[in-house]
C-alpha cells in the first residue's frame, strides 16, 4: 500500500541526456508526435522521430540499470506510476508533476523508485523508463 513517504532518489541528468529531453520536448511542443492510447486521464506520445529521440536517450542514461522500455505519457491530473520492475526513472518533461507531499519533480532531473507513486497536478508530460538492475 503506498504512502506520504515513498523512496524517491533525485538524479542530476548528464548533457546527452538534456540534449535527447530537450528534442522530445521540442517534439512534443511542435506536435510532431502521434497520441496513443488515449483514455479519459491522459495518453502515450509516438511516432518515428520520438522513437528515434528515445533510443538516444537510453543510450545517454548514465545509469547502473539497463533501460528494458521506456515511454513519453501526457496526464490531465493526477496520475498513479505503476512499477511492475521496481526499478523504475521518472524525467518529468513538461508542465509540474507534484508528489503527495506537494513538492514538485523538477524539469532535467531524473527520479529513481522502487515503489508505485502517486503524482498530481495538470496537464504535464513525463517520461517513464522501467529499468533492469545488472547483475553481475
Amino acid at each position: 500500500m503506498p504512502h506520504d513517504t515513498m523512496f524517491l532518489q533525485r538524479q542530476d541528468i548528464s548533457e546527452a541526456m538534456k540534449s535527447a529531453l530537450t528534442r522530445i520536448r521540442e517534439l512534443i511542443l511542435a506536435e510532431k508526435v502521434s497520441t496513443e492510447e488515449k483514455r479519459q486521464g491522459g495518453w502515450k506520445y509516438g511516432g518515428k522521430e520520438l522513437e528515434f529521440e528515445m533510443r538516444l536517450l537510453n543510450d545517454a542514461m548514465d545509469s547502473k540499470y539497463k533501460v528494458l522500455d521506456s515511454n513519453v505519457f501526457h496526464f490531465v491530473n493526477g496520475a498513479i506510476i505503476h512499477n511492475p520492475t521496481k526499478s523504475l526513472v521518472m524525467i518529468p518533461l513538461n508542465g509540474t508533476p507534484k508528489l503527495n507531499s506537494g513538492e514538485p519533480l523538477l524539469l532535467d532531473t531524473s527520479y529513481y523508485t522502487e515503489e508505485r507513486q502517486l503524482l498530481f497536478g495538470e496537464q504535464w508530460d513525463i517520461i517513464l523508463a522501467a529499468m533492469e538492475k545488472d547483475t553481475p
